[in-house]
């Protein structure tokens, strides 16, 4: 990460401008660089890094274990207690200056580490960098940035001729808002596309998953869109299939999105067309979307959109309002990159603040880390259900799969969901059967408590 674009850096100018006092500052400091300076990354102890988390320090009859990062994950302690300070800050003086200067800051330096750690900075101008030209949008989360494509695309045929290849496992706001955008498929008629449903057999292979979905791409294809890691079964799509599909989709001319809620903060990812980087980490995609409450810890109601420049002005905004600086452009004259998508109005500062303390911190334990530590409590994680007979919608392979771990259960009551909450006092989704999302913040001994709660449960009269 940049050392000028950081959190620390952003309490200074604020300290600068005025915006908060030295005192304030410096608690700020204490906080998230005490945070930043208890991470070793070389010789990480995932004790320790669960200890940063409140959930942590609650007595133990009474703790909840967060398992469901797929839906929301908690953030470190420090992040929540410099994020409170900093909105009692805010609250002591709303006055246009300070909102126009912390906001323009604020979003600009979380915009720039962000897009650092995707690989898709400008390079540098005059040997610095330029925060308010990279591709990327702040906006609201996943879901906001998922229809700002599928409402606010402008190039359909209107002979209704065009159509768009989708994931039957895609979340609502990247399949069902297709439907509702004017969409149909071959079989219900009409509509303003066609709408081309993609399903995947059971446990497929890497060969059949890029099949599945080129075998449906043509010269009318206007979009091909997934969801890198889906929700609904765990399954992962490669990036080799990515990479080879972004391939095609180039050669028709078509957009390939690519929505990474369960991607971003989870995985390393590089979004940019750097040819010497390492290949695993490429997502080849002309957009990519994902949410802060998830992977990365961070704040609700915040997310990005990356966008190739190249498609952006594709696109006509849903949402058409004053940017960061309080000033609106000429409804003709829309920034040409992603940043069209963040004229969303006032924003909460102090959330978009946070997304620049998170990054920070992930910075100083390491994405390769992270992922990695994610893969192994997820592999352990479906091992151990294997060995005990529970039928996994899940692969194995960690190609196919990553932090989504979902099985298949029984029909019975109480519900296995609400049995593991009410009775063990673990926290895991129903989606698909049961899902279960281990994170940083877990242990092995989360692994084994869960594995061995679901087999009390299967055996109960």
């Amino acid at each position: 990460m940049s050392k000028k674009y950081t959190s620390l850096r952003l309490f200074e100018e604020f300290r600068d401008a005025g915006v908060i006092s030295k005192d304030v500052c410096k608690g700020l400091f204490d906080k998230v660089g005490g945070l930043l300076q208890k991470v070793e990354p070389t010789e990480i102890n995932w004790s320790d890094i669960r200890n940063l988390w409140d959930f942590a320090h609650v007595p133990e009859t009474e703790r909840v274990i967060p398992m469901n990062a797929a839906n929301l994950c908690p953030a470190p302690t420090e992040v929540v207690e410099a994020i409170n300070t900093l909105r009692t800050e805010y609250n002591k003086n709303v006055s246009q200056q300070e909102r126009t200067a912390a906001g323009a800051l604020a979003i600009q330096d979380a915009r720039y580490a962000i897009a650092e750690e995707l690989g898709i900075v400008d390079p540098l101008v005059d040997g610095e960098p330029v925060p308010d030209v990279v591709d990327l949008a702040i906006v609201r989360n996943a879901s906001e940035a998922n229809n700002a494509l599928n409402a606010g695309y402008s190039q359909w045929n209107p002979d209704g001729t065009d159509n768009i290849v989708i994931w039957d496992e895609n979340h609502p706001t990247n399949y069902d808002a297709w439907w509702l955008r004017g969409g149909r498929t071959a079989e219900e008629g009409g509509g303003l596309f066609e709408i081309r449903v993609v399903t995947l057999p059971e446990n497929p292979s890497s060969e059949e998953i890029e099949t599945a979905f080129a075998s449906q791409m043509n010269e009318r294809t206007k979009f091909l869109t997934f969801t890198e890691t889906s929700n609904v079964s765990g399954i992962r799509i490669p990036r080799s299939v990515i990479s080879n599909l972004f391939e095609q989709a180039n050669n028709l001319g078509c957009h390939l999105h690519a929505d990474g809620a369960q991607t971003w903060g989870a995985q390393k990812v590089n979004l940019s067309s750097d040819v010497t980087a390492d290949a695993n980490t490429f997502l080849k995609c002309h957009s990519f979307s994902a949410s802060s409450h998830k992977w990365f810890c961070g704040p609700k109601e915040t997310g990005i959109l990356y966008m190739d420049p190249n498609k952006a002005a594709n696109f006509t905004p849903s949402i058409f309002a004053y940017d960061y600086k309080i000033t609106i452009p000429k409804w003709n004259e829309l920034p040409t990159s992603a940043r069209r998508f963040e004229l969303l109005g006032q924003r909460d500062d102090v959330n978009i603040i946070a997304m620049l303390v998170e990054q920070d911190f992930l910075k100083s334990i390491g994405q390769d880390a992270i992922e990695t530590r994610i893969s192994e409590l997820a592999t352990n994680l479906k091992t151990k259900l294997q060995e005990n007979d529970w039928d996994l919608t899940t692969p194995l392979d960690q190609n196919l799969s990553h932090g989504v771990v979902i099985s298949k259960v029984p029909d019975k009551t109480p519900s296995l969901y609400d049995y593991l909450y009410d009775q063990h006092r673990i926290a895991t989704s129903s989606s698909g059967g049961i899902r279960i999302c281990p994170h940083l913040y877990n242990l092995e001994e989360d692994i084994d408590n869960v594995v061995n709660a679901m087999n009390t449960w299967r055996n109960l009269l």
